[in-house]
């Protein structure tokens, strides 16, 4: 089976994004191993910012390497992804007016956990492949967007770059409480 490519986008591939990268592949790896590629790129990233020394401390404490480079959105296609996730809305509009065809696979992250806790557990389509069950429920969860509405906080992580370790703490726990759902997503479409 090839596995399905996840991206993940924030500005700079600096902080936010990179920390959701490894953090959702020790997830998914763990649960499907070599079902998922996770890869991440910035909006603006140019190679020349270094990572935050937060996102390579954490990172390191769980025993996970940090990505290589600060990878600019469109170094790589996207237009094959199988889901585009997003730390603000800003950045999905980015992706969207380069890969208009990724409208009903890119989502915010916090889009997409919002969706994805107000989901039912929906019953196996017999005869589906993984990939062709993951793409439904995408659909599925796009036709809910009006339906379950963003709570007062939106649909962004709030950037914490250089902002201090409480304001990382805080992005911290809400990307992986969000990564969570996306796991809970994979589990419940297998």
């Amino acid at each position: 089976m090839n596995p399905l490519r996840i991206h993940i986008v924030c500005t700079a591939n600096v902080c936010r994004s990179p920390l959701a990268e490894r953090l959702l592949a020790q997830k998914l790896e763990a649960a499907f191993p070599g079902s998922f590629l996770v890869s991440s790129s910035g909006t603006r990233a140019d190679g020349r910012i270094p990572l935050d020394p937060a996102v390579v401390r954490e990172l390191s404490e769980r025993g996970l390497q940090p990505p290589e480079g600060r990878r600019p959105l469109g170094a790589q296609d996207l237009s094959k992804a199988d889901l585009v996730l997003t730390m603000e809305q800003m950045h999905r509009g980015v992706v969207l007016d380069r890969w208009p065809q990724l409208l009903r696979r890119s989502f915010t992250l916090v889009e997409f956990a919002r969706l994805e806790s107000a989901a039912a557990d929906g019953g196996r389509r017999e005869g589906e492949s993984f990939r062709e069950r993951w793409a439904s429920a995408l659909v599925d969860l796009t036709q809910h967007r009006s339906i379950v509405p963003a709570g007062a906080q939106g649909n962004d992580v709030a950037d914490p770059y250089g902002l201090g370790p409480e304001r990382f703490a805080e992005a911290l726990a809400q990307i992986e409480s969000c990564l969570d759902q996306v796991l809970r997503f994979a589990k419940r479409v297998m």
